[in-house]
C-alpha cells in the first residue's frame, strides 16, 4: 500500500496540528469524550463467533445454473493449485519461456504431471554463479491480465519473480521486479492474500503465516460475497427446530444499504492511497453485510485527470468521480453495469455493456449527442465504451491495459471532481468515513500512516515529532500492539534503545512470535553490539522465518564476533543455498570458514 508521497506532502503539517482529523472534518471538530453519538461507527472490536462456512461446493448444489456461469467469471478463477488441475493459458514453448532481465536469466518448466518449476540463473559476470528453482505451489490470477505464482517456503508465501502476461502473451519479471528484483524472497502479505484466495488459513495473531492446509478454497467464492452459508444451508436442509419461523438467514444483498454493497465489492477493489487496519482487526476480519470502514480505514486521492496512464486497480475511485455515479438515484453500484456471477467476453461484452449504458440513457434528454452515422465510423458495433470508457496502458502493471472507468462525456474535458475531496489536494478519507467514526479512530490511522512513511523514509526528525503522539494514543490503548511495534520502530529510528526494547518487550510478552517485534529487537542488538542479546534474538526469529536474509547474514556476523565459528559456518552454508544471490552472505561465509581453519589449526 503506497501512500508516502502524500503523506509527505503534509506530515509535518499533521504533526504541528495534532493530526486530528485535518484532512476530513475541519477545526471545528471536537475529539469524543466519552464514545460516538449514534450515527457514528465504534472503534470497539466485538467477540463475535466465528462464521459458518459451507463451502461453494454446497452453494452449486442448489444454485447449479448460477455456479455455471460463476465458474468462468474471472474471480472463479482467481487462484488455484499450480499441479495438473491448472487450467493453462500459459506458453511452455522453451522460445517463449525463457528470457532475460536485468542480466540473469530466467526459465519455466512444466512437465507432464503438471509440476511447474521457475528457475533464475545469475549474470554470466557475477563473481558467483548459480541456478536456483522452486516448484510453483499456487497461481494468483484469472490470465484475464496475466498470472503470477506463489511458492509455499514452511508456513509463508513468497512470489515467484517470473510472471505470465496474457495481453503481451509473454513472460517477463513480477511487477515492481523492474525497479526491485527480490529474486525468490519477496514474502506475500495476508492483505494481499486476504483478497486474491477465497477462504486462507491463517495462523492466529500471524497474519503473514499460514496453516496446513494454507487454504480451504482458493479462488473467489460464493460466500466471498454473499457471506458464510453453513446456517443457510442447514436452514433449508430442515435443521431447525420444530415450529422455527426465522427467516432464511442468508446475508440479503439487495436490501443492505448502499454503502454496505459497495463494501462488498470495495473491500478488494478500493486500493486506496493507503489503508489502515482499525484496532484490534486483521486483514481476515471484513464480513459481507459489513460497512468496510468498520475494518479498514482508507484513504483516497483526488482522481487524476489523465487518461493516458491509470493505476492498475483504481475503477473504484474512477467510478466514485463520474458524472454517472455522483447523479444517480438510487446510488450507482458496481452491480449496476457489472453481473457478479458472470462476465461477457468479445462481441458479448459490448452488447452487453451497451445495454447497460442505455438502461439509464434511454430518455431523449440523456441519448447519445453524436449521430449514429459517426458513432458507427468509431465503432461499428457503436460501443459506448469505446469513446467513453477506452483502454489505457496501467502504470502499475507492464503489458496490461485497464478500462477507465470515469465515464468521461469528452476525454478533452477534465473529470468531474469527487465531492468527498473537499477542497484539498491531499489524502482524505474514503466516502467521507470521518463523518461517521470517532475521531481518535481517525487519528491513529494518520498516526500510523505518518509512522509508516518516517520508517520508509528513515525520516528521524518526523519520528521524534510523532512518538509523543503515539505515546498518549498508547496511554489510553494499552492493547494496541499495532501501535506499540509502530513505536519500537520509530524508537529504534531515533535510536532510543531503551525505549525501543521497552516497546518491544512489552509486544512479545503478548505475542511472543511477533516477527516485527523479534527481528526489530535483534537489529538493536546487532547494532549495540548486545552479542549475547542478538544471538538470542536471532535465533528465535530464524525459527519462525529462516528465509530472511538480512537477519541471517548479520546472526552469521555475530555468531563470528563471539568465535562461534563453527555455527557461524553451519548458518552460512544453509544461507548460501537459500539466497544465492547476497554476495554479503557468500564473504561472510568465507570469513567465517577462514576464521574456523584458523581456529582449529591452532588447536593441534
Amino acid at each position: 500500500m503506497n501512500g508516502a508521497p502524500v503523506v509527505s506532502r503534509s506530515l509535518f503539517g499533521w504533526i504541528a496540528a495534532g493530526v486530528a482529523l485535518t484532512l476530513s472534518l475541519g477545526c471545528d471538530a471536537q475529539p469524543l469524550e466519552s464514545g460516538p453519538p449514534a450515527n457514528q461507527v465504534s472503534a470497539e472490536v466485538a467477540d463475535v463467533e466465528p462464521p459458518r462456512y459451507a463451502g461453494s461446493a454446497s452453494c452449486a448444489a442448489c444454485h447449479q445454473e448460477i455456479a455455471e456461469r460463476y465458474s468462468s467469471h474471472p474471480m472463479a478463477n482467481s487462484a488455484g493449485l499450480a499441479d495438473a488441475s491448472m487450467r493453462v493459458i500459459e506458453d511452455f514453448d522453451p522460445a517463449k519461456s525463457e528470457f532475460s532481465e536485468l542480466g540473469f536469466g530466467y526459465r519455466v518448466e512444466r512437465s507432464a504431471d503438471g509440476e511447474m518449476v521457475h528457475q533464475e540463473q545469475s549474470p554470466t559476470e557475477s563473481e558467483v554463479q548459480y541456478a536456483q528453482s522452486f516448484p510453483v505451489d499456487f497461481y494468483v490470477g484469472s490470465g484475464e491480465r496475466g498470472r503470477s505464482y506463489l511458492i509455499a517456503k514452511n508456513d509463508m508465501l513468497f512470489q515467484s519473480p517470473i510472471t505470465w502476461y496474457s495481453q503481451a502473451g509473454r513472460w517477463d519479471l513480477s511487477p515492481g521486479y523492474h525497479q526491485n528484483n527480490r529474486h525468490f524472497d519477496r514474502r506475500v502479505s495476508g492483505a494481499c492474500v486476504a483478497c486474491h484466495f477465497g477462504r486462507p488459513n491463517p495462523i492466529e495473531d500471524a497474519a503473514n503465516r499460514f496453516q496446513q492446509p494454507m487454504f480451504s478454497e482458493f479462488a473467489i467464492g460464493c460466500e466471498n460475497c454473499h457471506g458464510a452459508a453453513a446456517d443457510h444451508v442447514d436452514w433449508h436442509n430442515g435443521k431447525r427446530a420444530e415450529g422455527d419461523q426465522s427467516s432464511d438467514p442468508i446475508l440479503a444483498i439487495s436490501k443492505l444499504e448502499p454503502a454496505k454493497q459497495a463494501s462488498i465489492c470495495n473491500q478488494c477493489h478500493l486500493v486506496a492511497a493507503d489503508r489502515v487496519l482499525r484496532e484490534g482487526k486483521t486483514a481476515y476480519d471484513f464480513r459481507p453485510g459489513d460497512n468496510l470502514e468498520e475494518t479498514w480505514v482508507c484513504f483516497v486521492e483526488p482522481v487524476s485527470g489523465r487518461h493516458d496512464s491509470q493505476n492498475a486497480v483504481s475503477q473504484v475511485e474512477q467510478m466514485r468521480s463520474s458524472a454517472c455515479f455522483q447523479k444517480s438515484t438510487p446510488q450507482m453500484q458496481c452491480t449496476s453495469c457489472h453481473d457478479p456471477h458472470f462476465s461477457p467476453t468479445g462481441a458479448e461484452a459490448v452488447s452487453f455493456y451497451r445495454q447497460q449504458c442505455i438502461a439509464c440513457h434511454n430518455d431523449a434528454s440523456v441519448q447519445c449527442s453524436m449521430p449514429p452515422a459517426e458513432r458507427l465510423a468509431v465503432s461499428k458495433e457503436d460501443s459506448c465504451m469505446q469513446c467513453h470508457m477506452p483502454k489505457a496502458l496501467s502504470s502499475d502493471v507492464a503489458h496490461t491495459s485497464t478500462t477507465d472507468h470515469r465515464v468521461l462525456r469528452n476525454y478533452d474535458q477534465p473529470p468531474v471532481a469527487d465531492e468527498s475531496a473537499g477542497a484539498t489536494d491531499f489524502l482524505h478519507a474514503f466516502d467521507d468515513a470521518a463523518l461517521r467514526l470517532p475521531s481518535e479512530t481517525i487519528d491513529r490511522a494518520l498516526l500510523e500512516i505518518a509512522a509508516k512513511h518516517c520508517i520508509a523514509e528513515h525520516d528521524q526528525h518526523s519520528a521524534l515529532l510523532l512518538t509523543p503522539k503515539i505515546e498518549a494514543h498508547l496511554a489510553k490503548h494499552p492493547d494496541d500492539l499495532s501501535m506499540y511495534l509502530h513505536a519500537g520502530s520509530l524508537y529504534h529510528l531515533t535510536r532510543d534503545s531503551r525505549r525501543a526494547q521497552e516497546k518491544l518487550e512489552y509486544v512479545l510478552q503478548r505475542r511472543p512470535q511477533d516477527e516485527l517485534a523479534l527481528k526489530t529487537l535483534f537489529m538493536l542488538a546487532h547494532e549495540s553490539n548486545s552479542l549475547r542479546a542478538g544471538i538470542r534474538y536471532g535465533r528465535e526469529y530464524l525459527k519462525i522465518n529462516p528465509w530472511d536474509a538480512d537477519v541471517t547474514g548479520r546472526l552469521i556476523h555475530l555468531l563470528g564476533q563471539t568465535e562461534e565459528f563453527e555455527a557461524a559456518v553451519v548458518l552460512a552454508r544453509g544461507a548460501v543455498e537459500r539466497f544465492p544471490a547476497d554476495l554479503q552472505i557468500q564473504a561472510w561465509l568465507d570469513r567465517a570458514e577462514a576464521f574456523l581453519q584458523k581456529q582449529n589449526a591452532s588447536q593441534k
